[in-house]
Formats: C-alpha cells, sequence, structure tokens
C-alpha cells in the first residue's frame, strides 16, 4: 500500500539579500491563512501587520532593531480598533489609550482608560471611563505601583470610595 505525502505548508513567502529578509514577506497558518505581513524596509526597520484568523487586523505597527517603536494599534476580530500602545525600544512608554468597542451606530470609539508608562511600567496618572465618557476612577503610578489617593466614582460623578496608598 503506497503512502500519500501531503504537502509541507508554506509558512512564509518572501526574499533575502545576503541572508537578511527584505521587501514584504507574508506569513502563514497551517491550514494556509495569512497569519501575518511584515514589510522589511531594511535590516533595522520593519512594518507588522498580524491577523485574526478571520482575515481582520489584529495589531500592527513597526519594529525598529526587532523591539516594537512607535504606536501600535490593536483590534477586535471585527476590526474596532481597542488600543493604542506608545512603545520605545521594546517597552510601553508615553500615555496609552483603552477604548471601548464602537458605537455599532455611529461607528465612534470612546475611551475606557488611560495612564503613561516609563520604562514599561505604569507611571503617574490614571484614569478609567465609564462608558458615556465620565471618570470611573483614578489614581496614580509610581514606577508600576499604586502611589497616593485612589478615587472611584459611581456613574453619577459622585464619589463611592477613597483610598490612600503609599509605596514603603
Amino acid at each position: 500500500m503506497a503512502t500519500i505525502k501531503k504537502p509541507i505548508p508554506k509558512r512564509y513567502n518572501g526574499s533575502f539579500i545576503d541572508g537578511n529578509p527584505i521587501g514584504l514577506f507574508k506569513y502563514f497558518t497551517k491550514e494556509g491563512r495569512v497569519s501575518a505581513k511584515v514589510n522589511f524596509i531594511n535590516d533595522s526597520l520593519s512594518s507588522s501587520e498580524m491577523y485574526f484568523d478571520n482575515g481582520f487586523v489584529m495589531a500592527k505597527g513597526k519594529f525598529i532593531n526587532q523591539m516594537k517603536q512607535g504606536k501600535w494599534f490593536t483590534y477586535s476580530r471585527t476590526g474596532k480598533l481597542l488600543n493604542v500602545f506608545n512603545f520605545d525600544k521594546g517597552a510601553m512608554e508615553g500615555t496609552q489609550y483603552l477604548y471601548y468597542p464602537a458605537d455599532q451606530e455611529t461607528n465612534s470609539v470612546k475611551i475606557m482608560e488611560e495612564y503613561n508608562c516609563l520604562n514599561g511600567l505604569k507611571n503617574g496618572s490614571w484614569k478609567q471611563y465609564f462608558k458615556l465618557g465620565r471618570v470611573k476612577s483614578e489614581g496614580n503610578y509610581s514606577m508600576g505601583k499604586r502611589d497616593g489617593i485612589f478615587i472611584y466614582y459611581f456613574a453619577n460623578g459622585t464619589i463611592d470610595t477613597k483610598e490612600v496608598l503609599k509605596i514603603i
């Protein structure tokens, strides 16, 4: 009885120059769907898009020296913007934004949470919002640890709880 060999699925396609990737590379799942596209601009700079199995973009951004750099966008399985993260040399840096899923009728997005990062750690002001835009909770972080006064609000804007936290 002869055995039938199944072809090995192609993992990626793209070109190399002197052993280095150059130009557009497409990466594939075992089933043959595109899982990512990476454009290798030079030996240190590339831009990337990663995809859900349904074809929608999952995340996109750029790499410098194989580390995330600048704005990175993440999306829901239906293509709606969820987050905008800022990176410097692979670590979250600056203000980060998380969004509620887009409104079905207006397609507008509303901020759910925002905070600052330094060297990949929450550092500075932090706020969460109710879907209608009012502040839900707020506080401060110092190098990844909650520090100072944290206030939690009811949807009508009145204070629910306050707590004081100090880093020891």
